[in-house]
């Protein structure tokens, strides 16, 4: 509604008649704007607005340094931003080239006072960037409420992250509870957050990683990959990963400095891994002949498998693999064949499953795999680390694939040369 059709109630010779009483109360003007008149007799310009089912009150200013006319024309203003699902209140900052404190920089202030391990916070800042920062740096800490929060993660709970969930919930309470120390709020939004989202295995639903072994469907993948229309990076990523089955971070955030094209080695420092355990991948001819194409590409960046944005050094985006698989296409029908067959990670599932079908030793496989628990790896580790076993079998699972892929004989792989003894 225009101030045109407004009935408003104050006048000049209105606010200067009001007296101040013995507790403060308030003069309505119309459509939310009020004075807000105290013992002290300062007459402040208040609006009250609703925004996503909340109630909220924006500061205007004090009368008279903010007269009748811009009090109303502020007002207009901002019941504008509310009518476009904006909140005036940071609105009005932005337009005054002021900048809130954003989430994140408590988040990290918390963060470089913590006493963990490096590798513990760097874990914790990268869930924060990928799941919080995002979208609660984009508005004010004090105007962030229960119902945006839950909002927020719900599709984290929807998709099965129970474990992403639980650490983003107590990540957000242990800000909150900043925020409160410092007297910037005074409840914390996040605390009733695990009582909307019970993270028991029964109450919610499991994440799915979609993943395949069939012959048939593994050929249509591969090359569909092949084939792939989208960026030379992520096209060479995708065919990069059946290779080496690495968790999609470690494939996202590739460096130069993890390959020696020497030894033929790919080596994961401590830090790296999901483990916190330096790893080994022995790379397959495949394997080399995608690094040396992306080598006359991207060579001097440091990442590998970079972004399309022009001239950027940055690792792909996370959700880029899963997109580019579910955008892969049968090349024979010009129909998208990825989606729900497969997943980044589903080509680990693959990779144990034949390769185990294919009895390689267990051992190897869990070497490879980076699943051994600490005594089992570190008795590979005094064994070399099976290194010329993994070799052998990384080998084999490449031309396994390629032979799947080109349709020939998947069989004759040399089993007993690749197993441990």
């Amino acid at each position: 509604m225009s101030a045109f059709f407004m009935k408003r109630k104050l006048t000049d010779r209105k606010i200067q008649a009001l007296k101040p009483k013995e507790k403060q109360y308030k003069e309505a003007d119309g459509g939310g704007l009020y004075l807000l008149i105290k013992p002290s007799n300062t007459k402040t310009w208040r609006y009250d607005f609703s925004l996503f089912g909340h109630r909220y009150t924006l500061t205007i200013g004090q009368y008279p340094d903010i007269p009748l006319k811009k009090a109303r024309d502020l007002h207009e203003q901002a019941r504008a931003f509310v009518a476009e699902g904006l909140d005036p209140r940071v609105e009005f900052k932005r337009i005054k080239g002021e900048r809130f404190k954003p989430f994140s920089a408590y988040a990290l202030d918390i963060l470089k006072d913590s006493p963990n391990r490096e590798v513990t916070k760097r874990k914790k800042r990268e869930l924060m960037e990928i799941h919080l920062f995002p979208v609660l740096d984009r508005v004010p800490v004090e105007t962030i409420t229960t119902i945006h929060l839950y909002n927020h993660f719900k599709n984290l709970y929807d998709i099965g992250k129970r474990e992403t969930l639980r650490k983003c919930i107590g990540a957000t309470k242990e800000v909150f509870n900043r925020l409160i120390a410092l007297q910037i709020i005074s409840t914390n939004p996040a605390q009733g957050l695990t009582d909307l989202f019970p993270t028991n295995a029964k109450a919610m639903p499991r994440k799915s990683m979609p993943s395949t072994t069939d012959p048939a469907t593994l050929k249509v993948l591969l090359k569909g990959f092949e084939q792939y229309h989208g960026s030379y990076p992520v096209k060479m990523a995708l065919q990069f990963m059946p290779y080496v089955f690495m968790r999609p971070k470690n494939i996202r955030e590739l460096k130069w400095q993890n390959i020696d094209f020497e030894t033929k080695m790919m080596t994961y420092q401590d830090g790296e891994m999901k483990t916190d355990r330096p790893h080994k991948v022995p790379l397959s001819k495949q394997a080399l002949n995608i690094l040396n194409a992306m080598r006359e590409l991207n060579g001097d960046k440091t990442y590998i498998f970079t972004t399309s944005t022009a001239g950027k050094d940055k690792p792909l985006a996370v959700s880029t693999l899963s997109c580019a698989i579910n955008k892969t296409k049968n090349p024979e029908t010009g129909e998208p064949v990825g989606k729900g067959l497969m997943s980044p990670h589903g080509w680990r599932h693959a990779a144990s499953t034949i390769l185990n079908e294919l009895k390689f030793s267990p051992d190897v496989i869990e070497a490879q795999l980076a699943h051994m628990d600490k005594d089992r790896i570190r008795a590979a580790y005094n064994n070399a680390e099976w290194i010329e076993d993994r070799t052998k079998m990384m080998q084999a699972w490449a031309d396994h694939l390629d032979a799947l892929k080109n349709g020939g004989d998947v069989i004759p792989i040399n089993r007993n040369n690749a197993n441990a003894g």
